[in-house]
């Protein structure tokens, strides 16, 4: 299996650009190299999950989004399932705009 960590969002200005980290190791704690993961955003707790961003990951296992905040909106970044790799999804963080 996968982990994924996502980095934390501080609540910012609207119009605040940002990058938005994420990193994915295995389970056996070694970075998971040049997978293919999606940023994807909801307006709300309770909202359905949209894809703004595709990346892969780096030799070191991190996936990079630059954003710009323009409201507030709930992030996480997944993978999708392949042969050899299985799904994960990171924590869910919260960008407050203000």
């Amino acid at each position: 299996g996968f982990t994924s960590s996502l980095t934390r969002l501080a609540a910012s200005p609207a119009g605040t650009s940002a990058v938005i980290t994420a990193r994915l190791v295995s389970s056996t704690g070694l970075p998971a190299k040049y997978v293919r993961v999606q940023l994807q955003v909801r307006k709300n707790r309770y909202g359905t999950w949209r894809t703004v961003a595709t990346t892969t990951t780096s030799r070191t296992g991190y996936a990079r989004f630059p954003v710009a905040f323009t409201t507030s909106r709930y992030y996480r970044v997944i993978t999708k399932p392949l042969t050899t790799v299985p799904s994960a999804s990171s924590v869910i963080r919260r960008a407050t705009v203000y």
